[in-house]
């Protein structure tokens, strides 16, 4: 497990208000970046993350006994345990960090088996299995930077595979896979998908409602009555290098372009560099 996953609203003035949902999501790491540093090994890595779940569960039955230690020990923490609780509940889905299509199988199986919700992020190898997630209802973030074979588990990356995705009625969403720092890019990578076959209008789903509704936000990104006012108004598609933001409203209130770095540019615009 690599932690809990919260939802922040990144205007908000002041930090107590800048929370909306936490927790969130639980996050695992499988496939070859997440095996055991010891033993390097998928299977190990399974067999914790069972008996984490196994004594999560036993906690949420016996929290009493074992908390004042009339239980045999937990091999995790408590605080490890009681975290995992929305988790079980169905309140928050267990997030699967996970390129390869063996590894995406078995955490489809491991979801069944536990009766929980299940988001796959990464997925460079989901098309190979999309028939699978679709049944299962199991929806993916995709990260479309991860377009070629770079690792022994993405040896089956290929640019389309969002569009197979969807073709095969899997919900898709885009993810910078932890870079937040490029999050401002990521329109350029989810309009190459566009470019491979993934309808235009799906494309600005998966980045908007399609990543809002799977993890339970469904009053961000949409445009509907009841929905948080939230809207952006380009240039032109939003997909294309060339558009720029024209318009941002945030809960209703337009907000003004105006950064450090315009002031820059009007401050020195037309000055001679150099000597």
């Amino acid at each position: 497990m690599t932690g809990q996953g919260a939802a922040f609203d990144l205007s908000a003035s002041r930090l107590s208000d800048a929370a909306l949902v936490a927790p969130l999501s639980m996050h695992a790491r499988m496939g070859s970046s997440g095996a055991s540093s010891e033993a390097r090994s998928r299977a190990l890595d399974w067999m914790r993350l069972r008996q984490l779940f196994a004594e999560a569960r036993l906690y949420s039955r016996h929290r009493a006994a074992i908390e004042v230690r009339r239980y045999r020990p937990m091999a995790a923490s408590l605080l490890d345990l009681e975290a995992l609780g929305p988790v079980l509940g169905g309140k928050v889905p267990l997030v699967v960090s996970a390129h390869r299509a063996s590894d995406i199988e078995a955490a489809i199986a491991f979801a069944a088996e536990e009766r929980i919700r299940l988001v796959i992020s990464g997925g460079a190898e989901a098309w190979r299995v999309a028939s699978v997630l679709a049944r299962a209802g199991v929806g993916v973030l995709v990260d479309p930077e991860v377009n070629q074979p770079e690792t022994y588990d993405t040896l089956g990356a290929r640019p389309d595979n969002a569009a197979l995705l969807h073709r095969a009625g899997v919900r898709v969403g885009f993810s910078a896979a932890g870079a937040a720092h490029d999050a401002r890019s990521l329109r350029f990578s989810v309009g190459r998908s566009v470019a491979w076959g993934l309808p235009h209008s799906a494309a600005l789903e998966g980045l908007t409602s399609a990543p809002a509704r799977l993890f339970g936000l469904e009053d961000r990104g949409t445009l509907r009555v009841g929905a948080l006012a939230n809207l952006v108004i380009w240039s032109g598609d939003p997909l294309e290098l060339s558009t720029r933001v024209r318009h941002l409203v945030i809960h209703g209130r337009e907000i003004p372009l105006v950064t450090r770095q315009t002031l820059l540019l009007q401050r020195y615009r037309g000055r001679a560099v150099g000597p």
